[in-house]
């Protein structure tokens, strides 16, 4: 995810939260990164299948900061 909001920590803050909403959702794995999020998401069709989500944030300067 690249992120162009000034507030980088509003938007990682609500990165769990959003992942939780899917309706595939499992799990959070444990990841330590301050702006990267690992989650087990289960496949549409079988709900025996699980698949890894990973989200890295990134912040990337708007077009008036460049």
């Amino acid at each position: 995810m690249f992120n162009r909001n000034k507030k980088l920590s509003t938007v990682i803050e609500k990165i769990p939260g959003l992942l939780e909403t899917h309706p595939n959702f499992k799990r959070h794995e444990i990841y330590e990164r301050e702006s990267g999020f690992r989650s087990v998401l289960h496949h549409r069709d079988d709900a025996a299948r699980e698949l890894t989500l990973t989200v890295h944030v990134y912040e990337v300067p708007s077009d008036e900061e460049t």
